[in-house]
């Protein structure tokens, strides 16, 4: 809002569903969204919770093959590969062709292409 101009008075930042609901028909978009609810001691439940909500709304709006999902936690990172394996792990066919442990060099190859 004003932070960054008085023209910006008054504005808002939409809510998650707000802003699916206005890209959900855009089918070139791909979200990259970032879970920030860390499963830190005593906060784990609230922690999954979250994170099962936020997937599944991506479900809903038909985002789960146009999504990356990131967050700073291994734990959390663990817990959504467990539970839900590698269904969110946008673009997974074209990593698997550079299967050899070089991340920084593959991405690269991935943007030339």
């Amino acid at each position: 809002g004003i932070k960054k101009g008085e023209e910006f008075a008054g504005e808002r930042i939409p809510t998650f569903i707000e802003f699916m609901e206005l890209v959900k028909d855009h089918e070139t978009i791909t979200l990259d969204v970032e879970l920030k609810e860390y499963p830190t001691p005593g906060h784990e439940e609230i922690s999954y919770s979250v994170c099962d909500r936020v997937l599944k709304m991506l479900d809903e709006y038909g985002f789960t093959e146009r999504c990356v999902i990131n967050t700073w936690s291994g734990k959390l990172h663990e817990y959504i590969h467990e539970k839900y394996g590698d269904k969110y792990q946008a673009f997974k066919e074209k990593y698997n062709e550079f299967d050899d442990g070089k991340a920084s060099e593959n991405i690269i190859k991935l943007i030339e292409k």
